[in-house]
């Protein structure tokens, strides 16, 4: 519980007595379970593996067939019923009411929740911008699919179907209110589905300027938010950039897994920063996190830097993202220096986060960063609330959709070994073509609905479309 480097002396030979303990229990419970399993379950949970992978590949199918031939752009008007509790959010199945239901081979369905989907869109989202119209209307295509899945015998186990847009955007079928303002980008499932293994590095400036305009406040956020876009197999490590580079205490010298407990750690270490530093401590924070990745190196091996993910083994890239307003002492020897740093490092590509108002120099400052170290430049300004109306109740400067949307770019990026695995569909290939098309299929863990009516388990397949350079564009 205490991460790595953090032992508490007195408690570690209890603890690992009682974890031997449990791992015999766990041993002979699992025997147990195995068994029943293998009589019982096996083949059930075979076919439903067998048929998922049909109806995703189906479903992205559909979606990249509706893309290629931009599906309904004409109208240009998605409907939003995620704003209107017109039916209840409980699975159509499990309701009673004769009235409203009607019953197909054994199965209880709720006769005007079927009828169409719901569009959901997350805080701070623009609705009249091209890419979200797109993905509105395209999606609104999968409706006739969605409908046959869900009478197909085959599914009986199938509950909902959604499409998550790389914008947030969010398709459900069967329709349902949804009042909340979370975001699928940030679910465990759309991650795990468009990343891959990656090494992150994340700076924060703690200079005194950063106490102007909420700088400071867009900061955080902006890191907090992209510690909840990590996944499992990524390494991660936050640098503050005062005047020791300061770490977290139990992992000073080299990156962690990003595990729940880890991340926690880090979260907590960012949640307690303070400003107080002087501009000239930019290069110095940057040569710690290098420090970093070789001390990493060392840890790992070079031989085990890589990962196959039932992807193409490559080794795991590497991103430095600094956060910053830009106000740094930067001068060229520094920016050569910088340079000269990235180039030693063939995988690492370094962001530039300019954070709060910035002037034109600092934006210089932050681009040349990006553009000496293979990296990309982003602007997270405060929050307008005269282009948000909806949103201007809560009076936040920064929110973690709002920083996703600004910073979108960057996931794409993360996506993109994905991409090479995988050829967008040709309007001339067959079903089975279609079907072959590579892409891994992702698995969530188990969760229990709310009402307790079932455990879900979700699965999710990315879809790609217009090229990005010279790779497809995740779509969502």
């Amino acid at each position: 519980r205490t991460g790595v480097g953090c032992p508490q002396p007195g408690l570690q030979d209890r603890v690992q007595d009682l974890q031997r303990e449990q791992s015999v229990y766990k041993e002979e419970k699992f025997d147990m379970h195995a068994e029943l399993l293998k009589e019982q379950g096996q083949p059930k949970i075979q076919h439903i593996f067998h048929k998922t992978s049909d109806l995703l590949k189906g479903m992205r199918d559909d979606y990249e067939m509706l893309v290629a031939n931009r599906y309904r752009i004409a109208s240009l008007n998605p409907r939003n019923r995620s704003e209107l509790p017109a039916w209840d959010a409980t699975n159509p199945r499990f309701l009673d009411d004769e009235l409203t239901t009607f019953t197909h081979e054994g199965r209880t369905f709720n006769k005007r929740a079927i009828k169409e989907s719901n569009v959901k869109y997350p805080p701070y989202s623009k609705r009249d911008r091209r890419k979200e119209m797109i993905a509105g209307n395209t999606s609104k295509g999968l409706e006739e699919t969605w409908l046959e899945n869900l009478f197909e015998a085959d599914y009986w186990w199938l509950r909902w179907q959604r499409f998550v847009s790389s914008t947030g955007l969010t398709r459900q079928f069967p329709a349902a209110y949804d009042g909340g303002d979370g975001d699928n980008r940030l679910e465990p499932w759309y991650l795990l589905a468009t990343q891959t293994p990656k090494r992150v590095v994340i700076l924060l400036d703690l200079s005194n300027s950063m106490h102007s305009f909420d700088r400071f406040t867009i900061g955080v956020t902006t890191v907090q938010t992209l510690l909840s876009t990590l996944i499992p197999a990524d390494w991660i490590n936050v640098v503050f950039i005062d005047d020791v580079a300061s770490m977290p205490t139990c992992f000073d010298r080299n990156l962690v897994p990003a595990t729940p407990a880890n991340l926690l750690e880090i979260q907590r270490f960012v949640d307690a920063a303070s400003i107080g530093a002087s501009d000239d401590k930019l290069v110095s924070a940057m040569a710690k996190a290098i420090l970093v990745l070789e001390e990493t190196d060392s840890l790992m091996g070079a031989t085990n830097a890589s990962k196959c993910n039932g992807y193409d083994c490559v080794p795991l890239r590497e991103f430095v993202i600094v956060v910053s307003d830009g106000e740094v002492s930067l001068t060229d020897e520094n920016i050569v220096t910088l340079g000269e740093m990235s180039a030693a490092r063939a995988l690492l590509h370094t962001m530039s986060v300019a954070v709060g108002p910035v002037s034109a120099p600092a934006q210089a400052k932050m681009r040349s960063i990006s553009c000496a170290m293979n990296g990309l430049y982003f602007s997270i300004p405060p929050i307008n609330h005269a282009v948000f109306p909806a949103e201007s109740r809560r009076g936040e400067v920064s929110h973690p959709s709002y920083v996703l949307n600004r910073m979108s770019e960057y996931f794409q990026l993360l996506a993109a070994p994905i991409a090479r695995n995988h050829t967008v569909l040709d309007l001339s290939y067959t079903a089975e073509q279609s079907r072959n098309l590579s892409v891994e299929i992702t698995w969530g863990l188990p969760r229990l609905e709310p009402d307790g009516s079932a455990v879900t388990i979700t699965l999710a397949l990315p879809v790609f479309g217009d090229a990005l350079g010279d790779l497809p564009r995740l779509l969502g």
